[in-house]
């Protein structure tokens, strides 16, 4: 019998989106503004030119929309028929230690691999390692989604004893 050891909770609001838009059109209608509050009082902590300072915060507000983008691509392809499944036994178990753990596996034919501090928190990386749910000839079921030739675990059912 298999039972679900783990389901990702990705999720998705389009208020998340919010804050990032709404300091990128603020801040360039306000530019001239912010220019000079920054002459007056800020100027004086900060040896940094202003449009030194609006460029880089413009884009970490670019990279953290787009990091947004990209989890509502991934929720996407899970909702969508893109996901599929695998079942069968785990082969080629090969776990490195080091800084972070990486382990990658197949499963008919199927390569997985992750690790758990690269790997997107809404994916599996087997951050429960001491629960020795990952090993070879284990059978399972793999929900995932396929990106950019990478393998990302939605959903894992272990067999049951």
């Amino acid at each position: 019998m298999m039972e679900i050891y783990y389901e990702t909770t990705i999720s998705f609001n389009c208020i998340e989106f919010l804050p990032y838009v709404l300091f990128l059109v603020i801040s360039l209608i306000f530019i001239g503004k912010l220019k000079k509050l920054y002459d007056l009082y800020i100027k004086l902590f900060f040896k940094f030119n202003f449009f030194v300072l609006f460029f880089i915060f413009i884009i970490y507000n670019l990279a953290s929309t787009a990091s947004l983008y990209s989890k509502m691509q991934y929720i996407t392809k899970i909702k969508s028929l893109e996901q599929r499944v695998v079942t069968g036994e785990i082969e080629k178990l090969v776990e490195k230690e080091g800084a972070s753990r990486t382990q990658s596996f197949s499963v008919s034919g199927v390569l997985f691999k992750y690790n758990n501090y690269q790997t997107e928190p809404y994916f599996f990386a087997n951050l429960k390692y001491n629960d020795k749910v990952i090993f070879n000839g284990g059978y399972v079921e793999i929900h995932y989604i396929q990106d950019n030739g990478n393998n990302y675990i939605t959903k894992l059912f272990i067999e049951n004893d």
